[in-house]
């Protein structure tokens, strides 16, 4: 009996995960997505595609430039679609927290789930406040809609079981 997967995108047999995240020099959700990567089994291979590499927010210390910013997430979101037309059978993982995340994340997830792409969430989110104030109630739909679309949905706290 082996535990190798059923399907692949690699001739050798490995499967190919896709991580989408903060940068791995950013704090919190970063060091979950290290524990996971380091206990994966050898047959995995991972590739890990930062959405943002600092925080832009209020608030924070080391504030980062919004317009910086904007192109990691651009760049991030065509080498995931290109991943996800050019390798079909990529599972991407994709860990997102609230507000500005969900955003970012949700867009990712839109176009998966437009693609039928494998993808699973694994929310950080410590409370319900998904997004930011100003998000028309249409555009939430679609982020909902796209984030629904993950075959698996991981979280960390009982609120969103």
């Amino acid at each position: 009996m082996t535990n190798r997967p059923a399907e692949s995108d690699r001739a050798d047999g490995r499967l190919l995960v896709c991580g989408v995240g903060p940068g791995l020099n950013v704090r919190g959700i970063v060091r979950v997505w290290q524990k996971v990567r380091d206990h994966l089994p050898p047959f995995v291979e991972v590739r890990y595609v930062p959405t943002f590499t600092q925080y832009t927010g209020y608030g924070q210390s080391d504030r980062g430039s919004r317009v910086v910013q904007a192109g990691v997430y651009c760049r991030a979101f065509l080498m995931i679609m290109w991943r996800a037309v050019t390798s079909p059978r990529t599972v991407f993982h994709i860990h997102l927290s609230q507000e500005g995340s969900t955003l970012r994340k949700g867009a990712i997830a839109v176009m998966l789930r437009l693609l039928r792409r494998r993808y699973l969430i694994h929310s950080h989110a410590a409370d319900d406040k998904l997004f930011h104030g100003w998000v028309p109630q249409w555009l939430r739909r679609l982020l909902l809609w796209g984030l629904r679309g993950a075959r698996r949905f991981i979280v960390l706290t009982e609120r969103w079981g």
